[in-house]
């Protein structure tokens, strides 16, 4: 059986080409690591901001928009354990 393979540009969501044999490829497993560091990232750089905020050493502006990003981020990676969980629990209940 081969390997999920999904395009590692992170930084484009519509890449230009779609060359999905290129050699930057990963697998599924990696691209869900790295999803949840990046989330993770995102959340201890958003409680930063706050302590900065608190300090005085930042601006609420700046603040508030690394909060909601972490936010966003948190709760698409919840949304998408979600539906995972929901795929697998269908597959489990088929008959074969």
């Amino acid at each position: 059986m081969n390997d999920i393979k999904i395009n590692d540009d992170f930084g484009s969501i519509f890449p230009q080409e779609n060359n999905y044999n290129s050699k930057n490829t990963v697998d599924f497993g990696e691209f869900i690591k790295k999803s949840i560091y990046r989330t993770d990232a995102t959340l201890l750089d958003a409680n930063e901001s706050v302590v900065k905020l608190m300090k005085g050493e930042a601006g609420i502006h700046e603040t508030m928009v690394k909060s909601s990003k972490a936010s966003l981020s948190f709760n698409l990676m919840l949304n998408l354990r979600n539906k995972a969980m929901d795929s697998y629990k269908q597959i489990m209940q088929m008959s074969f």
